[in-house]
């Protein structure tokens, strides 16, 4: 609380100095110097008109050395190796969703037992103390 935190009167009355002696010097933990290295900047010259015609004179990259068959039977693979991924997660989703239902139907099923032996445990209840009550008349004839 806010009366927890609040300082004590020793707390804010003003500290006494003593003059005659000097402050320490503080822990060595507490003497922190900041080290930031300032890297010299690298030069980079201007590309050259020379150097700009080598780059532009590289060939792009060579052809795939698949055939075009190749190429549509990868084309083919990756397509039904995702339609397997995606079949089975549909499959492992509808398989989460069955097993819900099925959660869902015992956790009914759970409440109604619940619910019925309490009704149970209640008509037992109230005939056991009828019962001790008719005794007890019984037994003051």
């Amino acid at each position: 609380t806010a009366a927890d935190q609040a300082p004590s009167a020793e707390e804010t009355e003003p500290f006494e100095t003593d003059e005659s002696g000097a402050t320490p010097p503080p822990h060595p933990a507490y003497r922190t110097t900041a080290r930031i290295p300032i890297l010299a900047p690298v030069h980079m010259s201007a590309w050259t008109d020379s150097e700009v015609a080598r780059l532009l004179a590289i060939s792009s990259p060579p052809a795939s050395p698949l055939s075009p068959w190749d190429r549509r039977a990868h084309a083919y693979t990756r397509q039904l190796m995702e339609t397997e991924a995606r079949m089975s997660r549909e499959a492992w989703i509808s398989e989460i969703k069955e097993l819900q239902i099925a959660d869902r139907r015992r956790q009914t099923v759970i409440s109604e037992l619940l619910r019925l032996d309490h009704r149970r445990f209640t008509k037992t209840s109230e005939s056991r103390t009828a019962l001790q009550g008719q005794i007890t008349a019984l037994q003051g004839q």
